[in-house]
């Protein structure tokens, strides 16, 4: 029994754009992940700076409350020299841009497939280089994507599961 090539092409399209979906919710969650260190280093910075001065006057004024200024500044040097160190800006960005084409890349997958709903007779040599194209863009956005410490196994099966609800399994 022959296999109808448009069959194979829609199951295709559908792993592709399932593939395309997946990554943009790891880089989401990435990039989320990057921001809530960011916001963290950035408020404690606010906090401590010496602007903020009439904050650690506040706690030296309370004796129960002294030794939570050198804890507070400490933290806050601290997550200052480790965004910096591990480049979050830079991580931020590049996430912000992978989940872009991903998303891009999703959305153009899912009006492919709306296409071939609304033509089931559609050009199946046209339609095959279409996916071809699709298939580079996303072969081409994964090589662009970072290894990160933050991509954990657990991270990602968050996100897999967290897809697969979003597509009713």
């Amino acid at each position: 029994m022959a296999i109808d090539p448009r069959t194979e092409i829609w199951n295709a399209a559908f792993e592709t754009k399932y593939d395309a979906y997946f990554s943009e919710l790891v880089e989401e969650t990435l990039m989320k992940n990057w921001l809530k260190l960011d916001h963290a280093s950035r408020v404690l910075a606010g906090l401590t700076a010496t602007g903020s001065a009439i904050t650690g006057w506040a706690l030296w004024k309370d004796p129960s409350l002294t030794w939570l200024w050198p804890i507070l500044t400490g933290i806050s040097a601290a997550l200052s020299i480790l965004t910096e160190c591990l480049g979050v800006k830079g991580k931020l960005r590049e996430s912000s841009n992978s989940m872009r084409a991903f998303s891009s890349l999703r959305i153009e997958l899912e009006t492919f497939a709306y296409r071939m709903k609304i033509d089931p007779q559609f050009s199946v040599t046209s339609f095959q280089k279409e996916l071809l194209a699709f298939r580079d863009r996303y072969t081409q956005e994964c090589k662009r994507t970072k290894d990160d410490i933050l991509r954990t196994n657990s991270m990602q099966v968050k996100c897999q599961k967290n897809l697969d609800q979003r597509l009713g399994y």
